[in-house]
């Protein structure tokens, strides 16, 4: 099994999974299935990238004058029409290391989909 690296995660794999486990939810809770859309995710790792590189966390990026607004990176990526919304989480890091190694040795890398609990790791 491949093991989760916390200090270079795979950001292509996390990215799939935190998607295939949305549109799970969505559909638990009567929700329809988002649509994937590759510039919408280019756009939110241009973002999250900017965040890290320029030390900010926030909505808007005051460093850069061409992505400065939410819709300025899908603007960027050929989204010419965005319409979007976005979560940031402050003090999520701990939550999001323990569920990625949920995510990423249970649901990923196992090829298995039985639920666990993420914090003790028991089969449920």
């Amino acid at each position: 099994m491949k093991q989760l690296d916390l200090d270079q995660p795979d950001s292509q794999i996390l990215n799939a999974v935190l998607f295939f486990l949305t549109n799970e939810t969505r559909v638990k809770n009567g929700q329809k299935e988002l649509t994937y859309h590759p510039r919408l995710e280019e756009s939110a790792e241009i973002h999250s990238k900017s965040m890290v590189s320029d030390e900010f966390f926030d909505h808007i990026n005051h460093k850069s004058k061409k992505l400065r607004e939410p819709n300025e990176p899908c603007r960027f990526v050929g989204i010419s029409n965005p319409m979007l919304a976005e979560n940031i989480i402050e003090g999520f890091l701990l939550q999001y290391r323990e569920m990625s190694l949920y995510i990423m040795e249970v649901r990923v890398f196992s090829g298995t989909t039985r639920k666990m609990n993420p914090l003790n790791r028991i089969p449920t």
